[in-house]
């Protein structure tokens, strides 16, 4: 975004806790941080119809964006299927409308299912590991922690059996 190209394909948005990978950042006239441009949204569907949750997750985006590029962008687009025509969407009327209230409302459940989840992801894999983003991120924490989840063909069981030796090893040693 700071070099101005034109378009960013699968671009990382960050901030906080928070990020998110829209299909297509465009660039478009307009004042921003970066200079005399900016960026929009450009997300593409399979569905001819575009429902809510494509639109709160084109808000989040653009909510994202609107903090990184200190611009609040005008418009977001649904990239529709088979002709590759653009539906835009204004972004005034969902952000400044009772839409923002449902957006905040949506996003703050989110946040707080996240945070009271009970799945428990670490130090052992869950199915969902095989596509989320950060699995590396907890492979390498397994590897420093030489957890014994690497060793070959060890079971949950086991490594749980071995906790409770080492437990009360260690109570027995205090």
């Amino acid at each position: 975004m700071r070099q101005g190209k034109d378009v960013i394909v699968q671009g990382r948005l960050a901030r906080d806790q928070w990020e998110g990978f829209p299909d297509i950042l465009l660039k478009v006239a307009g004042k921003s941080k970066f200079g005399d441009w900016s960026y929009e949204i450009q997300d593409t569907k399979l569905s001819r119809n575009t429902k809510v949750t494509t639109i709160i997750q084109l808000c989040f985006y653009s909510d994202l964006l609107e903090s990184i590029q200190e611009a609040v962008p005008k418009q977001f687009h649904v990239v529709m299927p088979g002709d590759g025509d653009l539906k835009p969407f204004q972004i005034d009327e969902y952000f400044l409308s009772e839409f923002k209230a449902y957006y905040h409302f949506v996003k703050n459940r989110f946040s707080e299912a996240m945070e009271s989840s009970p799945m428990d992801t670490y130090p052992n894999e869950v199915e969902h590991c095989s596509i989320c983003n950060w699995w590396s991120d907890c492979d390498k924490r397994r590897r420093l922690d030489d957890h014994p989840c690497l060793v070959a063909g060890i079971r949950k069981s086991q490594i749980e059996e071995l906790k409770s030796k080492i437990s009360l090893r260690w109570n027995h040693l205090r």
